[in-house]
């Protein structure tokens, strides 16, 4: 186990509740109960994409086997799909 801190990532405004890296290893997605998903790139140590749309936090995500695709479920009782692969802030209404 490592002993030292090498970066933290900072950006949700309440508790993380998940956290999973991508199947290829590229990103790192983290969901909490700030009601967002944050995809970090992991090259560069920053937020790709915050997706927000959940009316109440989020307590799990999933990657596609592929990468491209992020499913995240809330404690509003939905469960959103969310295309990874677009680099912006954006909301799902739907």
């Amino acid at each position: 186990m490592p002993r030292v801190t090498k970066h933290v990532f900072t950006g949700h405004t309440d508790e993380v509740w998940d956290l999973n890296f991508s199947p290829d290893g590229r990103m790192l997605a983290s969901a909490s109960k700030d009601k967002t998903v944050i995809v970090w790139d992991l090259a560069t140590l920053t937020a790709k994409q915050t997706l927000r749309g959940h009316q109440g936090p989020i307590s799990f995500l999933i990657w596609s086997p592929d990468s491209r695709w992020i499913v995240s479920c809330s404690n509003d009782k939905t469960a959103r799909l969310w295309n990874s692969q677009v680099r912006t802030t954006y909301h799902n209404t739907g």
